[in-house]
């Protein structure tokens, strides 16, 4: 599925990981109060066989990635600016 977020100009890694059956996606960036490089989840998504079975990826140009991601149970946080921010991954 195309997926498109800005990740900003200090992140040092970013890439999807799955832990536990689940989605998300980490980045390696400074913590604002400390200046440490950490992990931060920008999101992280459950979705059950079923529903992700029934996407047509065959025709993914008609997919709405965003309505597509409503059907499941998801985490993230964005600022009104567009910015994400980092959220805790959800339990297994």
């Amino acid at each position: 599925m195309k997926l498109r977020a800005h990740t900003g100009s200090d992140s040092k890694v970013a890439h999807q990981d799955v832990r536990g059956g689940h989605p998300l996606c980490l980045l390696q960036r400074p913590n604002k109060q400390t200046g440490q490089v950490e992990d931060q989840y920008l999101y992280s998504v459950k979705v059950p066989r079923r529903l992700w079975r029934e996407i047509d990826f065959g025709n993914l140009d008609d997919v709405d990635a965003v309505a597509a991601f409503e059907r499941f149970e998801m985490r993230r946080s964005i600022s009104k600016t567009g910015v994400f921010q980092p959220v805790d991954p959800l339990a297994a």
